[in-house]
């Protein structure tokens, strides 16, 4: 059940024209963001203390949601963000447990440049908002990610990025799983 605080946190967020989705589409774009993504993408001096909670790709911790965005160690000898995700995703592409759960490699370089995509399209937003800051009552709300919904729009994520089967019937074999997911009989 909600609490009064996150009663309050809808109606505010209600009132200043946040769409009822916030949480959810806020969670899918900040599911994979990196420290160096926030750098290069919103602030460029985004501390490893960001206060940006992203799933934890490394799937055998328990810790499903990370407290913020982390560094992950963008190869800078590359110049353009696009080969510093692309190096991102093959570095890890053999790695058990890590990243998202039965995709190929063209997925998941697929997925990196995706969500690159969307958060080129956040800048805009993002620089709206540095220049015309809504209340500090819509502030407050906004950037609690237990009371609106975020924290449990990313577990969720999580979730399906760990076990995708879980919503679509599928399920991925559990001792001999070659990374692809195979139909419920």
């Amino acid at each position: 059940s909600r609490s009064t605080d996150e009663d309050e946190c809808r109606v505010v967020m209600r009132d200043a024209n946040i769409t009822d989705k916030f949480a959810k589409l806020v969670a899918h774009r900040i599911h994979s963001l990196t420290t160096e993504d926030l750098r290069y993408y919103f602030k460029s001096d985004a501390s490893e203390e960001n206060n940006v909670p992203t799933v934890n790709f490394n799937l055998s911790s328990p810790d499903r949601v990370l407290p913020n965005a982390p560094l992950y160690g963008y190869d800078t000898n590359f110049t353009t963000i696009g080969l510093q995700h692309l190096d991102l995703v093959l570095r890890h592409m053999d790695r058990e447990n890590w990243g998202l759960t039965g995709y190929n490699v063209l997925e998941l370089i697929t997925h990196r440049f995706h969500m690159a995509e969307m958060w080129t399209g956040l800048q805009t937003i993002y620089r709206s908002f540095e220049k015309a800051r809504p209340s500090e009552e819509v502030c407050t709300c906004l950037k609690d990610t237990e009371k609106n919904g975020i924290l449990q729009s990313l577990k969720f994520e999580a979730l399906l990025i760990k076990y995708p089967g879980i919503a679509s019937g599928n399920r991925a074999d559990d001792e001999t799983d070659t990374g692809k997911n195979k139909q419920l009989a």
